[in-house]
């Protein structure tokens, strides 16, 4: 029957290049798979919490001892001074509570297009809870143009990895300029980001200027995030991060690597944390090799249930932020208030995502005008012979044969 009706819906889609007939068995197995896999989980989701019980009953001391013994070969969480499986309810709701987030959209080279450029577009909001005064919102563009901003130091053209890590660096250093001109206190500054902006980006050892200073822009505006008392978090919807497995897989078999694949520190939490609470606070322990601007910089997480359902988040905050109780509160309090009416999202990085993001039509409309501008200066443009290709391939044609 199942057969008959999905034979019956293939028959109905026409002009697709995807030959679904032949696709149909691979997707019956991937179902049975699927199903399988859902039972694994949540056999090994059990047995991990039962693990974390284990560990949590442990000295402290004994489990950083066992941390230093990988000679700095390890990532994963580190406890700090609050017991691993304990969870803490919301503190008390702030009155008045001013809340700045910011998020970044790009536009990457295009190798194919007659002009090169990429485009950082950061959207932010600042938003004063319990004031009575609208959300004011701000959106930043910025074309990137010279060759020493499309090339890496071996003449490569840039990547897309480097772009995002100069979006993030704008993101940072929008919320630190949102920070000094709205001095009102408290401060919650949000990031759609983790904090850790070495991510991905260190292949071959190989560090660009671009990159460079990129960190020191990110690490300047973090610094003056700090020096202005922000209470500043970034948060990590389905995290895919198993820093916290990593330290139970260490800790009880003496094994690097996390001993359940397939599950995240969130699959854990999931089944730990009531609505509204928090978990410990866990420090970030990166290996030797990360970048010494990384590793000078400490960063600590908690699992946030923000009280929707199964949206458990990740949450990255810096020393300075956990050495202070009350940044901590405000950062466990505003998210939940920024949560409230968006089923479990803040609002904030709702809102500067909506500013920031570059739709297709955008960019077209900024192709043409670049192009426009090139030819009043007499400059004729020609795409590569792919790129003409592809748009001709994208039009609806009509054979006559």
């Amino acid at each position: 029957m199942a057969w008959d009706i999905i034979g019956t819906v293939v028959r109905k889609v026409v002009h697709m290049s995807l030959d679904l007939l032949q696709v149909l068995p691979q997707v019956q197995e991937l179902g049975r798979d699927a199903v399988l896999r859902v039972k694994t989980k949540a056999d090994m989701t059990r047995d991990s919490l039962q693990v974390l019980h284990e560990i949590a009953e442990m000295d402290p001391h004994h489990l950083l001892d066992t941390v230093e013994r990988t000679a700095g070969q390890w990532r994963g969480a580190t406890p700090t001074t609050e017991r691993m499986d304990e969870t803490f309810p919301p503190p008390p709701m702030q009155p008045q509570l001013n809340v700045i987030g910011s998020d970044g959209s790009q536009i990457y080279v295009d190798r194919h297009s007659p002009f090169l450029y990429f485009l950082i577009n950061i959207g932010s909001i600042w938003i004063r809870y319990g004031s009575g005064s609208p959300p004011q919102t701000f959106s930043h563009p910025h074309i990137f143009h010279h060759e020493l901003q499309l090339r890496d130091d071996r003449g490569q053209l840039i990547s897309a990895a480097i772009i995002d890590k100069l979006r993030d660096a704008e993101e940072m250093h929008e919320l630190a300029n949102l920070a000094e001109r709205f001095s009102g206190k408290p401060i919650l500054a949000l990031l759609d980001n983790n904090l850790q902006m070495h991510n991905g980006v260190f292949l071959r050892n190989h560090v660009s200027t671009l990159l460079g200073n990129a960190f020191e822009r990110y690490q300047r505006s973090m610094d003056r995030l700090r020096k202005a008392g922000v209470a500043l978090a970034g948060f990590i919807d389905r995290s895919q991060s198993s820093d916290l497995l990593s330290l139970m897989s260490l800790a009880k078999w003496n094994e690097g690597d996390n001993r359940y694949p397939g599950l995240t520190d969130r699959d854990v939490f999931l089944n730990l944390l009531p609505p509204r609470h928090r978990s410990a606070i866990f420090q970030l322990h990166l290996p030797i090799n990360a970048p010494q601007q990384q590793r000078d910089r400490t960063i600590y997480f908690i699992y946030l249930n923000t009280g929707s359902g199964d949206q458990i988040a990740r949450i990255e905050v810096p020393e300075w932020v956990v050495m202070d109780p009350a940044l901590m509160e405000l950062v466990h309090a505003g998210i939940l208030t920024e949560c409230q009416a968006t089923n479990g999202f803040p609002y904030s990085l709702i809102r500067a995502h909506e500013l920031a993001v570059v739709t297709d039509r955008e960019r077209q409309a900024l192709d043409h005008w670049i192009t426009t501008i090139c030819l009043q200066h007499g400059l004729q443009l020609q795409p590569s012979q792919k790129a003409t290709t592809k748009r001709w391939l994208s039009r609806p044609r009509h054979h006559g044969l």
